[in-house]
């Protein structure tokens, strides 16, 4: 009993990316001709992220920031079957610095896939309104399909649901709906997607249904095909701020000396770059693994 939202994405054939509205999702470049990052963040806004680079990650007030991505304690990055690898990211990412992004090599499964399992407290979506937009940036030379889905519970209509979105020149496969693509020309894309277009469509209001335990918050399927490429930088929502204290579980006082520590894109970065970063990092200790302030 879980609801499922596919955001998939195959072959570019469109002559121009989608139009600007507030009820429909939208694809921008990522980076304008002056080689400035075109999404802006704002501490208007608050954001629910899985995946953002420390740069961009320290422009958001605590405050406005709620973090969804793993944490090696209660939501884990997990590779399907070892279908994929990561490997190392080349250039900027779609903020147009060199903090990082996810680059990831499809092997030789057939197919493909990672997901951020949630194995401890459920996580409550409900702060996702429908003034909400989904964000994400991708970048690729691959014509295969690049799938997102958030898995919620229990469905708005307390049954099992899935809901596929595809991008695509031509429909692929029966249970899809063909929606459009992004370039494929190994340039920054940004893809933002409305909630309130995700309601009208397909009843998904995160205010009926809930993250649940023993399940993937957040999917990634890239494809069948071998040795393809994908990267991706920024994966959250953001809306209108509300009030309240977004980060109140990160740790007052860890001895990090011995520590792992990894940023939020899920890369384990030294002690001394972390400090030099500033910012929400993940320490893994003997005691456990808890968030921190450096």
């Amino acid at each position: 009993m879980n609801t499922k939202i596919f955001i998939s994405a195959a072959l570019f054939m469109g002559a121009s990316l989608f139009a600007n509205a507030q009820d429909k999702f939208q694809v921008t470049k990522a980076i304008d001709a002056d080689g400035k990052p075109v999404f802006e963040f704002s501490n208007e806004n608050d954001y629910y992220a899985f995946f953002i680079d420390e740069e961009s990650q320290a422009k958001i007030n605590e405050e406005n920031f709620i973090y969804l991505g793993p944490d090696n304690t209660s939501r884990f990055l997990d590779i399907w079957d070892g279908t994929v690898s990561f490997i190392d990211a080349e250039g900027n990412n779609a903020q147009a610095n060199g903090s990082g992004y996810s680059n990831v090599k499809v092997g030789s499964a057939g197919w493909s896939g990672i997901g951020i399992r949630i194995a401890g407290k459920p996580f409550d979506f409900s702060g996702i309104t429908e003034n909400y937009t989904f964000h994400m940036s991708v970048k690729s030379t691959s014509t295969q399909p690049l799938s997102v889905g958030v898995v919620t519970f229990p469905g708005p209509k307390g049954v099992e649901e899935s809901y596929k979105i595809q991008f695509a020149a031509e429909t692929v496969g029966d249970e899809y709906k063909n929606f459009g693509d992004f370039p494929r020309d190994g340039q920054w894309y940004n893809i933002d997607i409305p909630m309130s277009f995700l309601i009208d469509k397909f009843d998904t209001d995160f205010s009926k249904a809930k993250a649940f335990d023993k399940s993937n918050s957040l999917f990634m399927m890239f494809g069948a095909k071998a040795d393809e490429v994908f990267g991706f930088g920024e994966v959250f929502f953001y809306g209108p701020h509300k009030t309240r204290t977004a980060v109140s579980d990160i740790a007052a006082d860890v001895n990090v000396e011995n520590a792992e520590i990894f940023n939020l894109l899920g890369s384990k970065v030294s002690v001394s770059e972390a400090k030099a970063k500033k910012g929400i990092y993940i320490a893994k200790t003997a005691n456990g693994t808890q968030k921190i302030l450096f």
